[in-house]
C-alpha cells in the first residue's frame, strides 16, 4: 500500500540526517541508509538518491552497495509485494524485515529493514536499513540505538510536541530478539551525508560499481 507523506519530505530528510549522528554500532563494517517514497511517471518508488546515509568503516563493499543501491528504486505500488526487495516488502506490509545470514540476498551482509512511521499516525514515512558485515547474533542492540536517535528529536521540534517526529513505532525490541549484548564497544557512524552518485564516486579510494578506483 503506498501512502502519501503528510510531512514536508525535507523535514523527514533533515530529521533522519539528525538520528544518523547519533547512532552508535557494536563494530565497524556497517552501512545505513534511508530510503524515501517518491511519485515518477504516476509510479510510487523507494529510492536512495540524495537520502541521508552513513557508513562506519572503511568498507569499499559498502560504498560499491550504496551506490547500487542508489541506482536501483524499488516499485512500491504491486499487488505481489512478495516479489520486491527487502525494503519493499517492509514499506507495502509496515513490518521489519532481517536475516543475520550474510550471505543473504545474493551478498556477503546481513540486514535488517525498519519501516519509520509518522509519531501521530500510521503513515509509513520511508524505510531505515542496515547492512552490516559483520555476525551479528540478533539486532536488538541496533533497534534500541536507532529507536533511541529517533525519539531524542523531539526535543528539537520546533512546535514543541514532537508529533511530526519520524519514529520507529510499533517495532518493539522483543520484534528482532529478548537478548542485549551486555558488552558492546559501541562506534559511531565515519560520515553522515546525503549526497549524488557523482559526489560519492569521487571519495578517495573507493571502487565504484565498475570496479574502477576513484581518486578524489
Amino acid at each position: 500500500m503506498v501512502e502519501l507523506n503528510t510531512i514536508d519530505p525535507h523535514m523527514i530528510k533533515e530529521r533522519i540526517t539528525s538520528a544518523l549522528k547519533d547512532l552508535r554500532f557494536r563494530g565497524k563494517g556497517v552501512l545505513v541508509q534511508f530510503w524515501s517514497p517518491v511519485a515518477v511517471r504516476n509510479r510510487w518508488l523507494l529510492t536512495t538518491w540524495d537520502q541521508p546515509f552513513g557508513v562506519g568503516g572503511a568498507d569499499e563493499g559498502l560504498y560499491s552497495f550504496r551506490l547500487k543501491s542508489e541506482l536501483h528504486a524499488i516499485v512500491v505500488d504491486v499487488e505481489d509485494t512478495e516479489e520486491l526487495r527487502p525494503p519493499g516488502r517492509v514499506y507495502s506490509q509496515k513490518l521489519p524485515e532481517w536475516s543475520l545470514d550474510v550471505d543473504a540476498e545474493g551478498n556477503k551482509y546481513g540486514y535488517i529493514d525498519l519501516p519509520i512511521f509518522e509519531s501521530s499516525g500510521d503513515s509509513c514515512v520511508g524505510i531505515l536499513e542496515i547492512i552490516t558485515s559483520s555476525n551479528y547474533v540478533d539486532y536488538a542492540f541496533e533497534v534500541q540505538e536507532i529507536s533511541k536517535a529517533l525519539k531524542k528529536k523531539n526535543t528539537n521540534v520546533p512546535s514543541g510536541n514532537g508529533d511530526d517526529v519520524p519514529s520507529v513505532r510499533s517495532v518493539q525490541q522483543s520484534d528482532v530478539s529478548d537478548h542485549v549484548p551486555e558488552q558492546v564497544k559501541p562506534v559511531s557512524l565515519e560520515n553522515v551525508e546525503a549526497v549524488n552518485t557523482v559526489e560519492l564516486d569521487m571519495v578517495d579510494g573507493v571502487t565504484d560499481v565498475g570496479g574502477n578506483k576513484k581518486r578524489g
